[in-house]
């Protein structure tokens, strides 16, 4: 029943309005954050792709062609099943039904990976577990690139940003020390296709940070001050 109801309000979506801008493109049609993880992921060479917040797939197959391993976890088992349809045919896509943070937990006492870049969106429902998220592939990780969706970003009101608790998402309220690098958008909002939503990107570790060192030179990113 829930997977009927789900493919219901899919069809909905699509015969009608889109329940956000970009959507059903990856990353909401965001060209400059897609640049920007393409600019990362060639620069860092991931030996893993981890997503927390699976929806429908969308931006998963995206990422799934980098043709590296990905991980992808999706709390709601209707989205889950529908987002097994879609990926049904990369290879290199595992799909995880669950809490995210029990999977990254998962993901990090095995020792398959080594290096992962990590994309942060399992925050839609009441629970947010990012903070707890971002501890655990920091703690884990020597070596780890980290995106956060829906993120505020100082200086740009034009990007959205999710908050819960009368409490923003933004890099001010996760425990992240100083040796962490963090940068945001160097895109403005105004050039920015679709939903519009901030990112942000935290790097941990020498090759991590000198990509993102590369992606600002780029023009990818900005570096935040630390």
């Amino acid at each position: 029943m829930q997977v009927a109801a789900a493919l219901l309000r899919l069809a909905d979506w699509r015969l009608n309005a889109p329940p956000w801008p970009g959507f059903p493109r990856p990353y909401a049609g965001q060209w400059a954050r897609r640049d920007a993880i393409g600019a990362l992921v060639a620069s860092f060479r991931p030996d893993a792709i981890v997503e927390t917040g699976t929806f429908l797939g969308i931006s998963t197959k995206h990422l799934a062609g980098y043709a590296v391993p990905v991980h992808t976890v999706e709390i709601k088992p209707a989205y889950y099943h529908l987002a097994r349809l879609n990926l049904r045919r990369k290879a290199n896509v595992t799909l995880h039904c669950g809490r995210s943070l029990d999977a990254l937990q998962v993901l990090g006492t095995d020792g398959a990976i080594e290096r992962p870049l990590a994309y942060l969106d399992a925050h839609w429902w009441e629970d947010l577990p990012l903070d707890a998220e971002v501890r655990h592939l920091l703690s884990r990780w020597d070596d780890v690139l980290v995106v956060v969706d829906d993120c505020r970003v100082p200086d740009d009101d034009g990007y959205g940003y999710d908050v819960y608790g009368g409490v923003a998402i933004s890099l001010v309220h996760l425990a992240v020390g100083s040796e962490v690098a963090a940068a945001y958008p160097a895109v403005p909002a105004v050039r920015e296709g679709g939903a519009r939503r901030g990112t942000l990107y935290l790097a941990q570790g020498p090759r991590a940070r000198a990509s993102l060192a590369d992606a600002a030179r780029d023009g990818h990113v900005r570096l935040a001050p630390r």
